[in-house]
């Protein structure tokens, strides 16, 4: 409530807000971490067996949190069609990541989650699912867009697992792991919300 909150609340447009929630990001969570284990490991390139770590070599870290942040929210449009979660339910988890990204991007793009988040933002932005209103200076998730540019993004970082293809993945990275300027002003814009909370202990 001191950080996630009040940055969403700032730079999100209202009609986004709508579909946020906690129960989508605490679900959205759960769903990250379960998603660490789909997809490509173990995989054959140029007839040798070898694993998606040791083909990405530094790009991997990034590459990794960036597929389980976008399978959360594409498992849980799965989801949502088999009953397992309420009807609309796929759409908070999109609005509520996308909101959240600001936060994690403060720590830094070259830590793995914030650089697979921003790399995750422009992706959405440049398939038209995040618009920003230069007016209001505020983001928006185009809902009626974001099952179809989660789903695009997530085959692209599979496939990048896939086939174990390091100058593909290495140019995806430089096109989209970059703070643009309407990201940059918003980031600006929140220097009086902390970046993260800070425990205080009592002196023993």
């Amino acid at each position: 409530e001191k950080c996630w909150i009040p940055i969403t609340n700032r730079v999100m447009d209202p009609e986004t807000l709508k579909h946020v929630s906690f129960e989508a990001y605490f679900t959205h969570t759960l769903l990250h971490e379960m998603s660490h284990g789909l997809g490509p490991g173990n995989i054959v390139k140029d007839g040798r067996k070898t694993t998606v770590n040791r083909e990405l070599k530094d790009l991997y870290s990034t590459i990794e949190e960036a597929k389980a942040d976008v399978l959360g929210v594409y498992n849980g449009y799965f989801l949502t069609d088999k009953g397992e979660f309420p009807k609309g339910f796929g759409d908070q988890l999109a609005a509520t990541f996308v909101s959240g990204i600001f936060r994690s991007v403060r720590f830094g793009i070259n830590e793995a989650h914030g650089g697979g988040n921003v790399i995750i933002f422009n992706y959405l932005t440049d398939v038209g699912v995040i618009s920003f209103n230069k007016n209001t200076g505020k983001f928006m998730v185009r809902l009626d867009r974001a099952r179809e540019g989660f789903t695009k993004l997530a085959k692209e970082l599979l496939t990048m697992q896939a086939t174990g293809d390091y100058v593909r993945t290495k140019q995806f990275v430089h096109t989209y792991k970059v703070i643009r300027p309407e990201m940059k002003k918003a980031l600006e814009s929140l220097k009086d919300i902390p970046v993260d909370i800070r425990p205080v202990f009592p002196e023993i």
